[in-house]
């Protein structure tokens, strides 16, 4: 596997949540900052060290849905918040 970057998003939406994305992900560059996670192979680690450090997060569900197709699975919805 590679190690993927990860980053988070600094403002919460309306529940409180951050969002994880992928350095690669259409929504990632968008003019709201964004802190930097790490280089994580799996996105599990990626949000635990993220929900660790900042308290309730959520992954981008267009990049659980892009890795999901890559890895030909379904995503589960009890990942989308930690």
């Amino acid at each position: 596997m590679n190690a993927r970057t990860w980053y988070l998003s600094i403002s919460k939406d309306s529940d409180g949540y951050h969002t994880l994305h992928k350095n690669t992900c259409r929504f990632c560059n968008t003019s709201e900052e964004m802190i930097l996670i790490g280089s994580y192979e799996q996105e599990v680690i990626a949000l635990d060290v993220a929900s660790n450090n900042f308290g309730k997060v959520s992954p981008c569900i267009t990049c659980i849905q892009h890795s999901a197709i890559h890895k030909n699975e379904t995503v589960p919805f009890n990942s989308m918040h930690r």
